[in-house]
């Protein structure tokens, strides 16, 4: 649920509430703000005016519940120097090896992950290598859709990948049975218009 969140100096969100399951894009000239919007539905950070709340709680109290199985925000790339598989499922007790599994299909990525010497144990670098950057998006994605949260954010990740690959992805981020509520940003058009609903954000003078 949005309330009158102002996203930047220069740009104002209208109210707007989405139901749970709702497929929305946030779209429009204010790149900037619509980064700002979802880091504030994901709790990272505050609006100026207004408030932003997910599913009756502030949103930051929100993103407090349950590690990321509330809220998963898949944004600017940040992998982290660990083992591939310990990217996708952050130590969480209930994201076994079969889940892991489960979403690096959802995403394209378990063939690229085969063909690794070490597979899941693959040791990643804080950059990302070896992984490419359209690999890293997807592993991102798959980190936020691991734990099956009641909202997920994808803030900007989605315009990164191939076409081919999005197409192979798109199912599942929008499945009947999926768990969550998906809000993504985009600065592609064409990706806007897979969503039923779209919100624009235009920057002002």
């Amino acid at each position: 649920t949005l309330h009158h969140p102002a996203t930047s100096a220069h740009c104002h969100v209208p109210a707007a509430k989405l139901p749970p399951g709702a497929i929305a894009a946030i779209f429009g000239s204010d790149r900037s703000g619509r980064s700002l919007l979802l880091r504030c539905l994901a709790g990272i950070s505050n609006t100026e005016h207004g408030m932003t709340e997910v599913g009756g709680l502030d949103a930051y109290r929100a993103s407090l519940a349950g590690h990321g199985r509330f809220v998963g925000y898949a944004g600017p790339i940040e992998v982290f120097h660990a083992a591939l598989h310990e990217n996708v499922d952050l130590g969480r007790s209930d994201v076994g090896q079969s889940r892991v599994r489960e979403v690096l299909v959802q995403v394209g990525l378990w063939d690229d992950v085969l063909r690794l010497p070490d597979g899941l144990k693959s040791q990643l670098q804080t950059n990302g290598a070896p992984l490419t950057v359209s690999q890293r998006s997807q592993l991102i994605i798959a980190q936020a859709m691991a734990g099956r949260p009641r909202l997920l954010l994808l803030d900007g990740v989605l315009d990164i990948l191939p076409t081919a690959i999005l197409d192979q992805l798109w199912p599942a981020l929008t499945a009947a049975d999926a768990p969550w509520t998906l809000i993504v940003a985009t600065n592609h058009r064409s990706i806007a218009a897979r969503c039923p609903i779209r919100i624009d954000l235009e920057e002002q003078a």
